[in-house]
């Protein structure tokens, strides 16, 4: 009882924690007119499904569901292997610390953009507002799992919610999602299959999107 106590009790600090940082976003005019949009977005897509046959609806959205949950499974995997990987091929602790600087860097410079370092809030808002490469999930994913893994001090958290939002921004629309509403349903779900915390999960949806789609983010989150 004493572990799932404090569990909760870290969820709900980061959950309170985050809702601060991002309702920055109100200090921004130009912000707060994309979150207008956002908004109607996401009321123009509750209304199409409201008048879609609610059976269809719910398939999208539970398959939709499955996805962000093997996407999160894949984040933990990679996460947990590519650190046990890189200290099998470089014992020593520093070369190992190295090598993996020398890869991000390089992969950086390959990319040839510096959105993947850092904790990349900018793609994050640029992903709720429905852009996002096919590929961005994908290289923060391996470019997290090497910092972290090789012994660079970082939070997992805020990357996971990059990896959801671009992901849903990006595939959404292969569930009939509108990109925005997706990146939303994205960056929660694949939250909550990463940390196991469906109860804070519905608690920083309702923060960050209002109560009106509450129920279309739990259906996700359930999966």
């Amino acid at each position: 009882a004493v572990p799932g106590f404090f569990g909760l009790a870290g969820g709900l600090l980061f959950f309170c924690a985050m809702a601060e940082l991002l309702s920055t976003r109100d200090l921004d005019p130009a912000r707060r007119e994309r979150d207008r949009e956002d908004h109607d977005e996401r009321g123009a897509m509750i209304r199409a499904m409201a008048r879609a046959r609610a059976g269809d609806v719910l398939l999208w959205l539970l398959l939709f569901g499955a996805a962000c949950a093997g996407l999160a499974a894949l984040v933990c995997i990679v996460f947990h292997n590519v650190g046990h990987l890189f200290k099998k091929w470089f014992p020593n602790r520093y070369v190992c610390i190295a090598a993996g600087g020398a890869a991000v860097v390089v992969l950086t410079l390959l990319l040839g953009t510096r959105d993947y370092n850092g904790a990349g809030t900018q793609v994050i808002e640029r992903a709720m507002a429905g852009e996002a490469s096919y590929a961005a999930f994908f290289i923060k994913l391996v470019m997290t799992a090497i910092t972290i893994g090789v012994g660079y001090k970082g939070g997992e958290i805020v990357p996971v919610l990059f990896i959801g939002s671009t992901f849903g921004a990006a595939y959404g629309g292969l569930f009939g999602l509108g990109a925005s509403f997706a990146a939303g349903l994205g960056m929660v779900s694949v939250f909550c299959g990463v940390t196991n915390s469906p109860l804070t999960s519905l608690l920083l949806a309702y923060e960050l999107f209002g109560g009106d789609s509450l129920a279309l983010f739990a259906l996700p989150v359930t999966v």
